[in-house]
């Protein structure tokens, strides 16, 4: 259980990585995912910012996380290659990586309707 918990912070302290980088750069970094979602056919979906007190809010970005996956990789792969941000591979190994080995290790053990 206590294993559990703290993959679920650290997926939850990754997603507020994401979002913190996303809502907190430049108005760039969002029209620049909004693209990638038009270009990949998907709904344009914002990150949301985590709450303390509102689990409404983990879930919206984990769905959200979810279903834009590539487009969210792929934003940031740009970025490194545009070389703009230092902060970008960061936001990329604290994130998106531990989210989706959580998310395998949930639909493994089949512990909740994610995805």
């Amino acid at each position: 259980m206590c294993k559990h918990l703290k993959d679920a912070r650290n997926v939850f302290n990754g997603l507020e990585a994401l979002a913190l980088y996303v809502h907190f750069s430049k108005r760039a970094k969002d029209h620049k995912l909004k693209n990638m979602q038009n270009k990949l056919g998907l709904k344009n979906t914002k990150l949301e910012q985590l709450s303390d007190t509102r689990w409404v809010c983990r879930f919206k970005s984990c769905n959200a996380l979810i279903q834009n996956y590539k487009s969210i990789l792929m934003t940031l792969d740009d970025e490194i290659l545009e070389q703009k941000s230092k902060y970008v591979a960061q936001a990329i190994d604290s994130s998106v990586h531990t989210y989706i080995e959580y998310s395998a290790s949930v639909k493994r053990n089949n512990s909740g309707p994610i995805g």
